[in-house]
């Protein structure tokens, strides 16, 4: 291939990533938030949250906790250790 061939090649590439990448950008050109500054304080409101907050009317169902279980130890004692401590203990 000519050093001609190479360049354009070369050119195209670089051209189509550039088109690619600006065509990609994740930032929206118009905002989707109201910014509000006021003597009370800072409120945003989102005008397209896609999570409104749901569960706040009377007709909504009710979040219940199931009760708790019985609650053992994780480390039992041992109730046969003084015994065992006798038995290890008489033969010296």
């Amino acid at each position: 291939m000519s050093s001609l061939v190479k360049k354009a090649v070369f050119g195209l590439a670089i051209t189509s990533i550039l088109a690619i990448t600006s065509i990609a950008s994740a930032d929206p050109t118009t905002s989707t938030f109201v910014e509000d500054n006021g003597a009370n304080g800072q409120s945003v409101v989102f005008k397209d949250d896609p999570l409104a907050a749901g569960g706040l009317e009377a007709r909504d169902p009710r979040i219940t906790i199931r009760p708790t279980g019985i609650r053992t130890f994780l480390l039992r004692p041992r109730t046969q250790f003084i015994q065992e401590m006798y038995k290890s203990v008489e033969n010296l």
